[in-house]
């Protein structure tokens, strides 16, 4: 198997586990703890992830993970005072939702990203507009 195929199926197996990982929390009914404490340690492990990824720029917080797990493509739109970031499409919202879980945004990609950013750019507002579990698309407006 080359390189290129063995990563791909990485990918995959990654993406599937998390949409497993839902599928079971939301069986057993503790979706809300869950999140809660993953959010708790996204945003006190923000400096250290950002660190580990190379991530030094709070739009790199939404692309970097993105180029390496080929889940989700941010559009990102840089302000003066913030950025703007749209993703039309994610390949963990369509295995989630084939199988009917919960919303994986917050827990798998939004809390992440906001930790990377917050510890990036303290005092920042991330705010999510809209995901794509209930929309056409994800969007979050970060400003400083």
């Amino acid at each position: 198997m080359n390189n290129d195929r063995h990563l791909q199926l990485m990918r995959n197996l990654y993406t599937a586990l998390q949409a497993e990982t839902m599928a079971r929390y939301g069986k057993a009914g503790i979706v809300p703890e869950i999140e809660e404490e993953k959010r708790g340690q996204s945003l006190a492990s923000g400096a250290k992830n950002a660190q580990m990824l190379g991530v030094s720029e709070p739009e790199e917080a939404f692309s970097v993970p993105a180029a390496i797990t080929e889940c989700a493509s941010w559009d990102i739109v840089s302000m003066d005072n913030g950025l703007s970031a749209t993703c039309r499409g994610c390949r963990l919202i369509g295995m989630c939702k084939a199988v009917s879980t919960p919303s994986p945004c917050r827990m798998y990609c939004l809390n992440p990203i906001r930790g990377m950013v917050e510890a990036l750019r303290p005092g920042a507002r991330f705010e999510v507009q809209s995901t794509l579990w209930e929309s056409d698309r994800c969007h979050v407006e970060v400003r400083w």
